[in-house]
């Protein structure tokens, strides 16, 4: 592995220089990154990357030369992409640039023996992925393309449809932040319904799609065997979008993770959402942060959850659960033996909600992760908290972040964080520098826990090196 990070205009020059003693020890490399160059990687740089690849005897595996404002100017079609196409790399990544529809002129001759192509937050059109489609028609190889965070519209998404029906070999198909509308939705959900699709993955958050892109994709899900995660966060979904979509995933037996954040779903999208997962125990993960979802549609969900023992992770963040459904979900929470991860963040979830909730911790032994934050968390909260962490040795990530946690809390928090035998991630107070809230609690004492929690981290890496094996990720991210 070659790479180059933050080396701006020696980068290049840094690998010439790095190739030239490989050659003298007999000896090569595979992978080749060059990322986040804080200044251009322009014309006269690449010249000299293309002639050092062209006259590179080994093959390349995998490139990435991501956000480093290469253009379509910089001889990027012409030159770039086809010498490391001719090195027959099945991975290439160059998200994060300014290249267009020329540099994606490349691939029409074809993708060669790429298995990976990710091109996202580019300046790529209709006419690209047009481009890109072409290449498609003959490729037997690649698996990931994601061209996300582009201008991608109708016309292009066809196109790439057209090249994809009968395809057997892609999984993940990532088109989120496009100009994608209904119109396109429909292309797509032809190849979901061909016999030939292995489609695992579509991602298609931040386009419009409202009730008439929705309308196609429940036609196709229950006639689809392979889409397994369906990402329509900010997709303007509504109550009645909601229902279609989970009648039509009811007949699925595959989807195992729905992301439907930051739509309008409400009450009676939720309450669809509660007898999906009722009847459906194919879901795993579900989206619902910031759906306006309120006490109704939260009891309904919490009360699917007594008969669902599949579903790991939930997000109900930016919701507006209040006290009843906060008691919902500390129910659950108290006997649920599958959940792995909640998100209620920003709930207006009062002290009596919270309390519950870290009582009903006390005696669950399944929950890694949970985000509780900006609620209303005072001293009181945090000594129940503290008494939680006491008894609980299954979390591994805690936020109490936003709240109104002042000193007296955070002395009550520092023993029980020490006895904690699992806790490897805890936000507490206003600490964050994008809180709203004031920050409560003196330097000494934020120092105090983040000291302790260092400690118990590099503890408990020491034990379990790649937590990831045994703990759950999210089922959605805040951040886009």
């Amino acid at each position: 592995l070659f790479q180059c990070n933050l080396l701006g205009l020696s980068a290049i020059g840094g690998l010439v220089k790095y190739l030239d003693e490989l050659h003298h020890k007999q000896s090569h490399f595979t992978n080749l990154t060059i990322t986040h160059s804080p200044v251009p990687l322009v014309y006269p740089q690449l010249c000299v990357l293309v002639n050092t690849l062209r006259h590179y005897p080994h093959p390349l595996e995998s490139a990435a030369l991501n956000f480093n404002k290469v253009t379509d100017e910089d001889c990027c079609s012409s030159q770039l992409i086809p010498a490391l196409l001719d090195h027959q790399i099945r991975s290439l990544e160059m998200f994060g640039n300014s290249i267009g529809d020329t540099s994606c002129e490349a691939f029409e001759r074809g993708l060669g023996t790429l298995t990976r192509l990710k091109l996202g937050e580019n300046r790529i059109t209709d006419a690209g992925a047009q481009s890109i489609a072409r290449g498609l028609e003959s490729n037997t190889n690649l698996t990931h393309l994601h061209l996300g965070s582009n201008k991608i519209g109708n016309e292009g998404v066809f196109a790439l449809a057209s090249a994809l029906l009968g395809n057997s070999t892609l999984t993940s198909l990532g088109l989120r932040d496009n100009r994608l509308t209904a119109v396109g939705v429909e292309g797509l959900a032809l190849v979901l319904q061909h016999p030939a699709c292995v489609l695992g993955e579509l991602q298609l958050k931040r386009n419009h799609l409202g009730y008439y892109g929705c309308l196609p994709l429940a036609q196709a899900l229950p006639l689809n065997h392979s889409l397994r995660v369906l990402e329509l966060e900010a997709t303007h979904i509504g109550p009645d979008e909601t229902v279609l979509l989970c009648e039509a995933i009811a007949k699925n037996s595959v989807v195992h993770a729905v992301n439907l954040n930051e739509n309008s779903i409400g009450d009676t999208g939720a309450m669809a959402v509660a007898k999906l997962l009722q009847g459906n125990h194919n879901i795993t993960t579900v989206g619902l942060r910031d759906n306006r979802i309120g006490v109704p549609g939260a009891t309904q969900l919490a009360c699917a959850l007594e008969h669902n023992l599949k579903l790991t992770g939930i997000d109900l963040g930016q919701n507006q659960l209040h006290l009843a459904g906060a008691l919902a979900f500390a129910r659950i929470l108290s006997t649920s033996p599958t959940l792995l991860s909640i998100d209620l963040h920003n709930n207006a979830i009062p002290q009596q909600g919270v309390a519950a909730i870290s009582e009903a911790l006390k005696w669950n032994t399944s929950l890694k992760h949970l985000d509780i934050a900006c609620n209303e968390i005072t001293d009181v909260g945090a000594k129940d908290f503290a008494s939680t962490l006491i008894h609980n040795h299954t979390l591994t990530r805690l936020s109490l972040a936003d709240g109104r946690i002042t000193d007296q809390g955070a002395l009550a928090l520092c023993p029980a964080l020490k006895r904690n035998k699992s806790l490897r991630y805890f936000s507490f107070g206003g600490q964050n520098s994008t809180s709203a809230q004031p920050n409560m609690i003196s330097n000494h004492l934020r120092t105090q826990i983040n000291s302790i929690m260092v400690s118990n981290k590099r503890r408990l890496d020491k034990c379990d090196p790649d937590p990831n094996k045994s703990s759950h990720s999210k089922p959605t991210q805040r951040a886009h």
